[in-house]
């Protein structure tokens, strides 16, 4: 449940302290795949909820949480993933090169929606 995570998180956090919490972005490429293909592959106990930078931001503010920031990031990696998967191999050097070049992309407005995950900066407020 989402909803406990976030309040779990803030409990066991000191007043100040802060979480970095990352997921996968449902509207990223490889998710799409993922749900295009999902049908085909083998049923597992496995279950992934899909969270939206907006549920994200709702869940991390009803659990008391200030936001600091909230992005998406990491535009290389699905393209990245597809290469591994066809090749069979990590290609360290390549995966570095479309990391400083992709990720240009995480600064371009529309694209940059389309990265890997989202990442949420929030502070757990001080005690008055």
């Amino acid at each position: 449940d989402v909803s406990q995570t976030f309040s779990e998180t803030i409990r066991v956090l000191k007043p100040g302290g802060y979480a970095f919490i990352t997921i996968p972005n449902p509207i990223a490429i490889h998710m799409l795949v993922e749900k295009i293909t999902f049908p085909l592959r083998k049923k597992t106990a496995l279950y992934h909820k899909t969270v939206s930078k907006k549920d994200l931001y709702q869940y991390a503010k009803i659990a008391g949480f200030s936001i600091n920031q909230i992005f998406y990031h990491d535009f290389y990696f699905p393209l990245y993933s597809l290469i591994k998967f066809v090749t069979r191999k990590d290609i360290y050097w390549f995966k570095k090169a479309m990391r400083i070049s992709l990720n240009i992309f995480d600064q371009v407005p529309i694209i940059k929606n389309f990265g890997s995950g989202i990442a949420l900066i929030a502070q757990k407020p001080y005690e008055d």
